[in-house]
């Protein structure tokens, strides 16, 4: 069975702005119940708490630091759950690689990165790779 539209766009505005479920209980004033409810689509979202997701996501691409703690490569990218975890500890991805069309389309979405290509840089990075999947 398929979740309502607004059920997955509220979900996919609170993992755009990078916040738990916890987190995003505490900036709404909501019970993480609640929160749970809006992202299965038991209850509809209110307008306030979807306003204050929104107003968060803007601020923080406002927010950005003036220089990586590192840099690195995504290689085998899937869906961008390592690229997320390097970002959150200051690092800055100048390369990302995924074949897949569905998983870059979900990276696309989900992660608010864009896949591009760029000069892979000398020295200095880190190269974060997963293994692809075999089938």
């Amino acid at each position: 069975m398929s979740r309502p539209y607004h059920s997955v766009e509220f979900e996919n505005l609170r993992l755009k702005t990078g916040l738990s479920r916890e987190e995003t209980a505490e900036l709404t004033g909501l019970n993480v119940r609640t929160i749970i409810r809006y992202e299965t689509g038991e209850s509809r979202a209110s307008p306030p708490a979807i306003k204050l997701l929104q107003e968060h996501l803007a601020k923080s691409r406002e927010q950005k630091p003036a220089r990586a703690a590192f840099r690195f490569i995504d290689l085998f990218a899937g869906i961008g759950g390592l690229r997320v975890g390097f970002d959150a500890i200051g690092g800055k991805c100048v390369f990302t690689s995924e074949w897949d069309k569905y998983s870059q389309a979900t990276y696309r979405e989900f992660a608010a990165y864009s896949i591009t290509r760029a000069r892979i840089p000398a020295s200095g990075t880190i190269q974060a790779s997963a293994f692809p999947k075999i089938r």
